[in-house]
């Protein structure tokens, strides 16, 4: 997630940050639906068919060396 861009990290256990980001969320649906949009086409680089040719040049270049 890159904060802010494609969505919101909060710390664990601090309720009160959490309910900020969803109410600054709630706050702003243009804000909203953009993160939205940016995570959708960022989600796209972590497809099956970009993740596999990835792990297959990994498996083979660990086997190599």
């Amino acid at each position: 997630i890159k904060p802010w861009r494609t969505g919101l990290t909060v710390p664990p256990h601090v309720p009160d940050l959490l309910a900020q980001a969803i109410q600054d969320l709630l706050a702003h649906p243009d804000k909203r639906q953009q993160l939205g949009h940016q995570a959708h086409l960022e989600a796209r680089n972590y497809s099956w068919g970009k993740i596999v040719p990835r792990f297959i040049d990994l498996y083979q270049h660990i086997a190599t060396v």
